[in-house]
């Protein structure tokens, strides 16, 4: 009986649309990531006239979402070696979706800052799971362009991601950007 070397099949397999499937809902998912932090930034001024925070109150609460960001690669990351990449990245995806979408409805400070570090969670652990998986794709052929892609798309996700935000958030264009702003020299 002979055994299957499944390493060289992979490398042997040809590039197809499942491989560009799986690398598309990778992008999105990194894309996700980035508009956590943009809307963060869009809602900010109204929450501080809201609740009546000072600067460095209002940078505590971004503070919550990146010490969740970090918790989740360090909880989440090991773990999808455990249960799985696609089971990660689902649980991930329901825990910042989840907590994200009650945010909404936060009424404290302190409430929005622990929904904020749940969505930290959710897409700490997405980053390095969806990267993962992008890249267990690793045709010999395209695997230089495919790990490329997965850090372009890492860095695309901001530029991506902001336009999302603010649209979501004030309209096509909100006031921060709108109002141009003069220098007296």
């Amino acid at each position: 009986m002979q055994g299957i070397d499944i390493n060289r099949h992979i490398d042997e397999a040809r590039f197809g649309n499942l491989h560009l499937k799986i690398i598309i809902a990778c992008a999105i998912l990194l894309i996700v990531d980035g508009y956590d932090v943009f809307i963060y930034g869009v809602v900010l001024p109204q929450l501080m006239d809201q609740w009546g925070l000072t600067a460095p109150q209002a940078g505590s609460l971004a503070s919550w979402a990146l010490f969740g960001m970090m918790s989740g690669a360090l909880l989440f990351g090991p773990l999808g070696d455990r249960i799985g990449r696609k089971t990660c990245i689902t649980i991930c995806f329901a825990l910042f979706s989840a907590a994200t979408f009650i945010n909404g409805f936060a009424t404290t400070p302190t409430m929005f800052g622990v929904l904020r570090f749940l969505a930290g969670l959710g897409c700490g652990g997405l980053m390095p799971n969806a990267v993962a998986l992008a890249l267990l794709q690793r045709l010999a052929a395209v695997r230089g362009r495919l790990s490329l892609c997965a850090d372009q798309a890492a860095a695309a996700k901001w530029w991506l991601s902001m336009p999302m935000a603010s649209v979501s958030a004030e309209g096509p264009m909100p006031k921060a950007l709108s109002t141009r702003r003069t220098s007296p020299l």
